[in-house]
C-alpha cells in the first residue's frame, strides 16, 4: 500500500490565478516562442486578457465551450489562455480531422463560438475558480462515438506542480492541440517560469537537433513510435535536452538503451496516462541497463496521484500478481461532457479513500517487487497506434455503415514492432471506396491499413 500514492501535491487552485503569479514574478521572460516570434509572461498575459474581454463581450462566460480550431502557433497559447481568463472551457478541433467528425465534437460538446479572429466589444470578466473546467477532449469511443473527457482548471495545476518537472523549463510543443500531450508541452512550462517553444515543421531528427540547438529547448515528449523512428534515424539528436518523455504505448527497448548510450547527461522518462487523468499519472526514469535487458517498466505514481492494482472486486493484489490499474488524484477528470452513464460507469468511488473517486483505466498491470508497475496489456479491445488511443468498435461501427458491408472486425497486428490497424469484411469488396468512406468521417490513424475480404 505504500507504494500507492505520491507525494502529494497543493491543490484547488486554477491555472488563472498560477499563471498570474508566474507574470508577476518575471513579467519580461520569454513565455512562448515559435521561429523569430516571441511573447514575454506580460505581453502574452495581456494579450490573453484582451481577448478574454472580446469574448466576454460575446457573452462567453462560466464553463462556456469555445472551439479552438488553430494549428500550432503563439496565437493558438493566447487563445488558450484568454478561454481560460474568461472563466470558459476550450475545445481543441484538429482542423485536419474530417469535416463531419468535427461538426460531431463540436455539437457533443455544446459549443458556442469556434476561435478564429475575434473583434468586437469588450466585457468584464470573472474569476475562474479552480474547478472551473478548463478543456474538453475527445478522445476515440467504443459506442461509435467520440467521448469528450472535461478536464478542470485544478487538474492541470496539480500536473504542473509535480516535482518532477523542474522550473523554467524550455519545452517543445509539437503535438496537435487535440491530444493530451499538448497539455505537458504547454502549461508544464508556463506554470513553473518557463517557455513554450512551438515547432515550426513535423519532427524528424534534422529537426529535433536543429530546434534544441537553437532555441535550446529542455525537454519534450514524443510517442514510443515516434521516438523509436528518431532513434532509428539518429539516436544522437536528442542530445543536449534534459530529459525525453515517451510512451503512449509500450516503448521500444532497444531504442531506449542505444538513445541512453548516444545521448549522454539527457534522461529518459517513460510516461503513463490517460486523457481521464490529465496527461501523466505514472512516471519512471530508464536506464541503459534495464532496456539493454528489455525492461521498461511503467514506473511510480506521480505526486498527486493514487494508484491501485485490483481485481474484479476491487480489492488490491500482491505483489507480481495481474490486476486493473485504477488511479485517482487532483488530476482526474470531472467525467465525460454530458455523458453521466459513461462517467459513472468509468469513474467509481475509491473504497480506500472516503468521498474520493478513482478512474478504471482497463489497463492490466502487476506491482513489481521494487515497487514500479509494470504494463501487461489491456482488459478489453481499446488499442493505442502512434500514441493515440482507438476503440476498435468506433472503426468497425463506421465501417459497417459503408456500402455493400455486412459483418466487420478491427485488429491491430504487429509486424516488426510496428502497430497497424486490419479490417475483416463480409461484403461485396470496394477496398478503395471503403478507404474514402471511412476518410469521410474518421482521422487518418484510425483507417485500417489493410482490409481483407471474406466470403
Amino acid at each position: 500500500d505504500e507504494w500507492s500514492g505520491g507525494r502529494g501535491v497543493a491543490a484547488g487552485r486554477s491555472v488563472v490565478e498560477v499563471f498570474g503569479e508566474r507574470v508577476a514574478e518575471a513579467p519580461d521572460a520569454v513565455a512562448v516562442v515559435c521561429g523569430e516570434e516571441s511573447l514575454t509572461y506580460a505581453e502574452l498575459s495581456a494579450r490573453a486578457e484582451q481577448l478574454a474581454r472580446v469574448l466576454a463581450g460575446r457573452g462567453i462566460g462560466v464553463e462556456s465551450r469555445v472551439g479552438l480550431s488553430l494549428g500550432r502557433s503563439v496565437d493558438l497559447i493566447v487563445a488558450m489562455l484568454a478561454v481560460l481568463k474568461a472563466g470558459a472551457t476550450y475545445v481543441p478541433v484538429n482542423p485536419a480531422f474530417p469535416e463531419e467528425r468535427v461538426r460531431q465534437v463540436l455539437a457533443d460538446a455544446g459549443v458556442e463560438l469556434v476561435l478564429g479572429e475575434v473583434a468586437g466589444p469588450e466585457g468584464e470578466l470573472p474569476v475562474p475558480s479552480a474547478d472551473s473546467l478548463a478543456y474538453v477532449m475527445f478522445t476515440s469511443g467504443s459506442t461509435g462515438r467520440p467521448k469528450g473527457v472535461a478536464v478542470t482548471q485544478s487538474a492541470i495545476v496539480a500536473l504542473a506542480a509535480d516535482a518532477r518537472f523542474a522550473g523554467h523549463e524550455r519545452v517543445l510543443f509539437h503535438s496537435p492541440h487535440s491530444f493530451d500531450a499538448a497539455t505537458y508541452e504547454i502549461w508544464v512550462p508556463l506554470l513553473n517560469g518557463g517557455c513554450v517553444v512551438v515547432a515550426e515543421h513535423e519532427l524528424s531528427a534534422p529537426v529535433v537537433r536543429e530546434t534544441v540547438s537553437r532555441h535550446g529547448v529542455t525537454g519534450m515528449w514524443v510517442t514510443a513510435a515516434l521516438f523509436g523512428a528518431l532513434v532509428e534515424e539518429d539516436a544522437e539528436c536528442f542530445r543536449g535536452l534534459r530529459e525525453v518523455w515517451t510512451g503512449g504505448d509500450a516503448v521500444p527497448a532497444v531504442a531506449a538503451a542505444r538513445m541512453l548510450q548516444a545521448c549522454d547527461g539527457t534522461r529518459l522518462v517513460n510516461g503513463y496516462g490517460p486523457t481521464e487523468t490529465t496527461t501523466f499519472a505514472v512516471s519512471g526514469l530508464l536506464s541503459a541497463d534495464e532496456a539493454g535487458d528489455g525492461v521498461v517498466p511503467l514506473g511510480t505514481p506521480m505526486d498527486d496521484t493514487r494508484g491501485y492494482v485490483l481485481d474484479a472486486g476491487l480489492r488490491p493484489v500482491g505483489i507480481g500478481v495481474p490486476g486493473e490499474l485504477y488511479l485517482g488524484g487532483h488530476g482526474l477528470a470531472r467525467g465525460y461532457f454530458g455523458r453521466a452513464g459513461l462517467t459513472a460507469e468509468r469513474f467509481v468511488a475509491d473504497p480506500f479513500v472516503p468521498g474520493e473517486r478513482l478512474y478504471r483505466t482497463g489497463d492490466v498491470v502487476r506491482w513489481r517487487s521494487d515497487g514500479r508497475l509494470e504494463f501487461l496489456g489491456r482488459g478489453d479491445d481499446q488499442v493505442k497506434i502512434r500514441g493515440f488511443r482507438i476503440e476498435l468498435a468506433e472503426i468497425e461501427a463506421a465501417l459497417a455503415r459503408c456500402e455493400g458491408v455486412g459483418q466487420v472486425t478491427v485488429v491491430a497486428r504487429e509486424d516488426q514492432g510496428v502497430k497497424r490497424l486490419v479490417a475483416y469484411v463480409v461484403g461485396e469488396p470496394d477496398i478503395e471506396g471503403w478507404r474514402a468512406q471511412l476518410a469521410a468521417v474518421l482521422p487518418d490513424y484510425m483507417i485500417p491499413s489493410a482490409f481483407v475480404p471474406l466470403d
